[in-house]
């Protein structure tokens, strides 16, 4: 089945933000695709995309301030247009994103609770997660034997002083199991195409060859980082350990991951690679996180729900507030 046969999608991601955008935009058109739809992936340079239905952007806090996206965040915008936000509620970013939700058609959500927050706000919000989808590059092609891997944990994220305190900790704990820590102060900006190819390919690369995924949240608060936990996680074939998080349904903590109180995580990271119950674990957990995430976590399936709820009317609440978004900018002149 194609349901969106026809229908015409420009996706954007900053050209100057992180790596891992472009590995969501690409993500997104590969499951639009999937449905029948056309897509252009693309960037703010040239402004938006002329002959398009609608125009999914990724990562707004991003797209709208870095480089021409800060001159597209004071201009008009075309009608169609659907924020993608992966931003953590509570944090300035998703604060930044709710400032043009009046201007925006829709908004998706990768985050479960996010997405049910900004409904019952009155937005027109799907739950869009990063879900499967058939032959997309981001995906590894072959999967390599769990104990065969020859990277014991892999840990890819910015610093911050929660984190560099576990690692500090952990370190004596952890001597003799092989660590690599992949860490940035802050998500790092890509010079061109080439260069976040490159370091996509490396990531993605490395993720593959670990049998441990790690997951520390940058904040106390939980949160479940779908990038992290299941696109270089679950996705490419490795169990993933992690701090509890939010719910991220269809995938279940104890079944398809890992989870443990912070002071615990070394723990159970020895125990599920230097024990015979727990690298059996390990693998039967890995392999089962993977089956669910395929099966029953289906992008394709989950954009065509999320079109179709693009023609719903507006809530009145949310009428109320572009009403007062046209006002202003009427007052600002622009």
């Amino acid at each position: 089945m194609r349901p969106l046969a026809g229908v015409r999608f420009a996706v954007y991601a900053s050209g100057e933000g992180a790596y891992f955008l472009r590995e969501i935009r690409h993500l997104l058109a590969c499951g639009l695709r999937a449905t029948g739809a056309e897509v252009r992936e693309t960037d703010e340079r040239k402004g938006f995309a002329s002959g398009v239905d609608w125009h999914l952007i990724v990562a707004p806090q991003e797209f709208l301030t870095l480089g021409n996206g800060a001159r597209l965040r004071t201009s008009a915008w075309p009608p169609g247009v659907i924020l993608y936000n992966g931003a953590q509620p509570g944090s300035p970013a998703f604060s930044f994103i709710r400032r043009f939700l009046p201007r925006a058609h829709a908004v998706w959500d990768l985050d479960f609770g996010s997405a049910k927050q900004l409904a019952r706000e009155g937005w027109r919000a799907s739950h869009v997660p990063l879900g499967w989808v058939q032959d997309c590059r981001l995906f590894a092609p072959t999967r390599t034997p769990h104990d065969s891997k020859p990277l014991d944990v892999l840990f890819v994220g910015s610093r911050t002083p929660r984190r560099e305190r576990f690692f500090r900790a952990a370190t004596p704990a952890l001597t003799g199991v092989r660590v690599l820590m992949h860490t940035t102060h802050s998500p790092p900006r890509m010079s061109g195409v080439r260069e976040a190819s490159r370091r996509s390919r490396m990531l993605l690369g490395l993720a593959r060859r670990a049998k441990i995924v790690l997951n520390i949240h940058r904040r106390d608060s939980a949160y479940f980082e779908w990038h992290r936990i299941v696109l270089h996680g679950l996705a490419q074939g490795a169990l993933v350990v992690s701090e509890p998080t939010t719910a991220a349904p269809p995938l279940r903590p104890g079944r398809d991951f890992v989870t443990a109180p912070l002071d615990k995580i070394p723990g159970t990271i020895l125990h599920h690679l230097t024990t015979p119950r727990g690298r059996k674990e390990a693998a039967a957990i890995a392999r089962q996180g993977g089956r669910t995430y395929r099966r029953s976590c289906r992008l394709p399936d989950i954009l065509a729900a999320a079109v179709k709820t693009l023609a719903r009317a507006d809530h009145a609440k949310a009428r109320r507030a572009r009403r007062r978004e046209r006002a202003a900018s009427s007052l600002l002149g622009d």
